[in-house]
Parts: structure tokens; C-alpha cells; sequence
């Protein structure tokens, strides 16, 4: 494993172009985040920048979560419009501000799978979801918010937790669930709503404990060409937001939203 990963990492270093004018945006798998066509919700905005930023050269590369950090790590050009913030990744990422708010991770499971009384109020605990040896799936190298990873972590050795990695990571796992070879699936309600169609019934319920929203985040490297890089997106971003129809691109992906929550949410973010 640990030679595949440096195979892997050698040849992104010299996929990578280091000069000051070109940014390498790490783009993950991640339906209907980023999508193969490019018409996921943030494909629309991560065109938008690159638009608004004409004197500096674009490059895609096709990287997951882990393997971003793992490049930013090394102080490479990289950025990438998709990172959650945290306190372990504010050691190698530069963060802008907030640019967008979703609905935080949910645990996804089938249609009348588990027992009632580990749901209240439409929501999980997954501490006890992982007592009762449900087994769990999730994505490597991702962060699924700060009370959830720490959960994910205290159960990394438990036989537990399915750690997909690869490519089509959230399919394959939404395969194992199908099939009954898992129990439940960490993901996005846009995930679910994206994969569900069509197939077997499936429920989400919000995680106790863990934030209803996350606030979205662009990140570069940090060195001093992240830090001027950040300062340019960030701008972009910021008058992005302010178009009327800049939530469109990203609700139309999710299913029953409670409009008035989300936007009192997206207001209480953004103080406006």
C-alpha cells in the first residue's frame, strides 16, 4: 500500500507545474459535487474563478481528498474549491472564507433497517449506530465533520468502518449497501438524492451531535503562493455569492429542502 501511494505521489509531483502563474485545482471524485461532465454544483463555480482568473493558467488533476492533502503537504501549487476546514488541515491548507453553506453529512442507510429507538427526531447517534456492530462505509482521506472524524477515529480498528478508496468511492459504497454487504453509508443528502434514484429505498438521518450545516471552503497550499492565490479566489468567490441564482446550482441536486432553515442558515452565515 505504502508503494502504490508513492507511485501515486511521484507521478502528481511531475504531473504538477510549480510556476506562479498557473493553479493546479485538485478535483475529486465527488458526484454531483464534481462530475465527469463537469456539471456538478461546484464544477459551476470552480469554471466561474478559473473564468474570472484569465492571466493565470488552469490545470485539473484528479486527486481525492487524501491525496490533495498529501500535495499540499509538499508545498506543490495546488488549490482546490472542495475542503472542509479544520484545525488539522489549517497546518497545510490556506483557507478562504466561506462561500457556500450545505447540509452537513448524514448516515444513509436502507428503508426500515435499523430499530426506532436508535432514531430521535430524525436523528442518529453514531457512536451507538457502531456499538450495536453496524458496519459502516465511508470515503478515505475524507473529513465528515469534527465530531463525526472523531467518532470515525475511535472506531478506525474496530472492523467497522468499510474505507472505500479509489474511484466512483460513494457508488461502490452505495453498491455494498444495496447488497447488504454494509449496514449504512456516511455522505451528502445531495449524494443520496444523486444515487438513489431508481434503486432500493434509502433514508438519511442527521448525525446527534454533529453541525446541520458545514460552510464551504476554497484552499491552497500554505506557503506564500498559497496565501497570494487564496487572496484572488476569494475575491471571486465573494462576488460570486452575491448572484441571485448562486444557490440554484447546488439545490437543485437536494430533494425536499426546508427552504426557510436553509436560508435563515445561509443569512445567519453570511450576516446579510
Amino acid at each position: 500500500m505504502k508503494l502504490v501511494l508513492f507511485v501515486c505521489l511521484f507521478l502528481s509531483q511531475n504531473l504538477l507545474a510549480d510556476d506562479d502563474d498557473v493553479i493546479n485545482w485538485t478535483v475529486p471524485d465527488f458526484a454531483p459535487v464534481f462530475m465527469a461532465n463537469q456539471n456538478g454544483y461546484l464544477d459551476y463555480y470552480l469554471k466561474e474563478v478559473q473564468r474570472r482568473l484569465p492571466k493565470i493558467k488552469h490545470k485539473i488533476i484528479k486527486a481525492n481528498f487524501a491525496r490533495t492533502a498529501e500535495l499540499m503537504k509538499l508545498k506543490k501549487n495546488i488549490c482546490t474549491l472542495s475542503l472542509l476546514k479544520s484545525p488539522e488541515r489549517e497546518e497545510f491548507a490556506t483557507f478562504t472564507d466561506p462561500y457556500i453553506v450545505v447540509h452537513a453529512n448524514h448516515i444513509i442507510m436502507k428503508k426500515n433497517a435499523v430499530a426506532s429507538d436508535l432514531i430521535e427526531n430524525n436523528q442518529m447517534n453514531l457512536e451507538t449506530l457502531l456499538k450495536a456492530k453496524k458496519k459502516v462505509g465511508i470515503s478515505f482521506g475524507r473529513s465528515y465533520g469534527a465530531k463525526t472524524d472523531t467518532i470515525l477515529k475511535k472506531y478506525a480498528d474496530s472492523g467497522l468502518l468499510d474505507v472505500r478508496r479509489g474511484t466512483n468511492v460513494f457508488e461502490g459504497l452505495f453498491g455494498l449497501l444495496e447488497l447488504g454487504r454494509i449496514d449504512a453509508i456516511i455522505g451528502y443528502r445531495a449524494e443520496l438524492d444523486w444515487f438513489s434514484d431508481g434503486k432500493s429505498p434509502m433514508v438519511s438521518y442527521a448525525i446527534k451531535n454533529e453541525d446541520r450545516y458545514f460552510n464551504g471552503h476554497a484552499a491552497c497550499s500554505k506557503n506564500e503562493w498559497g496565501k497570494k492565490t487564496v487572496a484572488k479566489i476569494n475575491k471571486i468567490l465573494l462576488s460570486i455569492r452575491k448572484d441571485q441564482n448562486f444557490y440554484d446550482k447546488y439545490l437543485v441536486f437536494i430533494k425536499d429542502v426546508d427552504l426557510n432553515e436553509y436560508s435563515l442558515q445561509v443569512h445567519k452565515v453570511f450576516k446579510k
